[in-house]
């Protein structure tokens, strides 16, 4: 079960619009602050066939410059962006700034009696832009409407949780920080991204019992020296990732060079280029953005 995908155009990208407010959670920390390396470091329960792993590389928006959704901006996004904007807190830390979100979002979702709650949590530390040399106050804007920039730093935290009518329950976690040092947090230019990792983990509770784990999914995605470019693939660089039982690398080659791919499950190796036909383009915008 995947709610989320990866999209990675913009600079800390917002999706805009409208909606309303809901209920905090009864905790005083925010659920995203639990988020740490340690969640990933877990075997997914998913496997994937050639065929499958084929189609989840192909549809990663992550692996792509310019990722052609035809989804455009749904009304849940811009309720939750909305609501982002509206109770979302930005401070000053230090030499950098800070921005803390939790609410339960159900009444974002056009099917809401589906639910009974479903609580988004994000922390965004270590968050910083400069531009033409200065930084930005951060502060004198909201988290999905802020300056254009030149180079930045982010260590982003995402908590999601979903409980159903029927009280089966569903959890996302997300951490992107550097790979190298995942305390520390991701810098970014305009044209280059290097040594950050986006990692996520959906875990699912079935049959009424919310003690027992029955699933878990797992993406890595690790970028090395990524160049931005003006087409739909990277100009240079490569990505590490690993996708529920499989790892591989993706090259880029050039803007309007399919990017290549190799990966392997332990017994089988398989190699590609990067081909949208056949995958759907359809881009959620309520996903969490890299911030460049």
């Amino acid at each position: 079960m995947r709610l989320l995908t990866l999209t990675v155009l913009g600079i800390l990208v917002g999706c805009g619009g409208g909606g309303s407010g809901g209920g905090s959670s009864s905790s005083s920390r925010l659920l995203a602050e639990s988020v740490s390396i340690a969640d990933f470091n877990v075997v997914s329960t998913i496997t994937h066939t050639e065929a499958e792993i084929r189609e989840e590389i192909n549809s990663q928006s992550a692996f792509y410059n310019n990722f052609p959704s035809t989804g455009g901006t749904s009304a849940r996004s811009e309720c939750i962006d909305d609501m982002e904007d509206m109770y979302g807190n930005i401070t000053k830390d230090g030499d950098y700034y800070r921005f803390s979100f939790e609410k339960d979002i159900k009444d974002c979702n056009s099917d809401s009696t589906s639910f009974q709650s479903e609580i988004m949590s994000r922390l965004l530390t270590y968050w910083s832009t400069t531009t033409n040399g200065a930084s930005n106050d951060l502060t004198q804007y909201t988290v999905n409407s802020n300056p254009s920039a030149s180079s930045g730093t982010y260590l982003s935290r995402w908590y999601r949780e979903i409980i159903y009518t029927n009280n089966n329950k569903y959890i996302m976690q997300l951490l992107q920080s550097k790979e190298s040092n995942p305390s520390s947090p991701c810098e970014w230019t305009t044209s280059t991204i290097n040594d950050c990792e986006y990692r996520r983990k959906f875990i699912t509770y079935y049959n009424n019992d919310l003690k027992t784990v029955t699933g878990v999914e797992l993406v890595k995605i690790n970028y090395n020296n990524v160049v931005s470019s003006g087409g739909t693939y990277y100009s240079s660089g490569s990505m590490e990732f690993r996708i529920e039982n499989w790892a591989g690398t993706v090259t880029f080659s050039g803007s309007s060079i399919p990017s290549t791919y190799t990966a392997s499950n332990g017994s089988q190796s398989i190699t590609g280029t990067l081909d949208l036909s056949g995958v759907s383009l359809i881009g959620y915008q309520d996903s969490p953005n890299p911030m460049y």
